[in-house]
């Protein structure tokens, strides 16, 4: 598949949310966001997805308790991205990073074992292997 979910909204549409949700092996990434206002990503799986970034939105994206299994290349997170309780798992070989260059993230109480990404910022609070700085919120 090319893209997991794609919302582009034409008038106001807020408070959408995936919880239990399962994306795996998408070509474009996972999910693909214009126009929508307080998403919420719960108790989701994002496996050998590709794109950069995974999920894609033009506004702030809540991601909680959700594990983030890294493709082959890409980034995981847009801009804005707030993630609390989530774990970042590299595969081997995998180029892949947390975050989209330059752009700002939170990441609370979660878990990396990949780059942040080149030029990204933000605060977090996480347990990371030596290859992810950290910077306390």
């Amino acid at each position: 598949m090319d893209t997991g979910l794609e919302l582009t909204a034409k008038r106001a549409n807020n408070l959408n949310a995936c919880v239990n949700c399962l994306f795996a092996d998408n070509r474009r990434g996972a999910i693909r966001l214009r126009g929508n206002g307080s998403t919420l990503i719960a108790n989701s799986d994002f496996v050998r997805n590709e794109g950069n970034p995974l999920i894609d939105s033009d506004q702030p994206v809540g991601i909680v308790s959700s594990r983030f299994v890294a493709g082959s290349s890409g980034s995981m997170l847009d801009a804005d991205a707030i993630c609390e309780a989530c774990r970042f798992q590299s595969a081997a070989g995998s180029q892949a990073t947390i975050a989209r260059a330059g752009v700002r993230v939170i990441l609370l109480d979660s878990e990396a074992s990949m780059p942040l990404g080149a030029n990204a910022s933000g605060c977090w609070s996480i347990a990371a292997s030596p290859a992810v700085r950290t910077r306390a919120c």
